[in-house]
């Protein structure tokens, strides 16, 4: 499935709920020290931030929105403008790639700094 954030809005409310639940499912799960504080409505509202943020990029795909909701995560939330991670934005600025290879991009080149291997 593809989204934009006003298909986030526009969505039938039981198909919203159905991607908000699962997203929150997923980030609890995942990221738990980051949402142990977030109330639902809260969470919802990062989400929305994420769909919102990732659309810019053309990034509208289900799989890959989660994927940017996830390094939003782990990196903060403005990590595509954030100067510690310059990798994000030159990644993203790359118009000439798919969206789900820019995304799988940003995923690989987080995981690889993240275990010390910054070059």
């Amino acid at each position: 499935m593809k989204l934009r954030s006003v298909q986030v809005d526009a969505l039938s409310e039981p198909a919203r709920r159905d991607f908000l639940e699962r997203m929150r499912v997923h980030l609890r799960r995942f990221f738990p020290r980051q949402c142990q504080s977030m109330n639902d409505a809260q969470l919802n509202a990062r989400v929305c931030n994420g769909v919102r943020r990732a659309g810019k990029y053309d990034i509208v795909n289900e799989r890959d929105v989660c994927k940017y909701c996830d390094l939003m995560f782990a990196l903060g939330e403005n990590f595509d403008a954030d100067s510690r991670y310059p990798w994000a934005a030159a990644i993203l600025s790359e118009e000439r790639l798919d969206p789900t290879v820019k995304t799988n991009r940003l995923f690989k080149e987080a995981l690889r700094r993240r275990q010390g291997n910054p070059a």
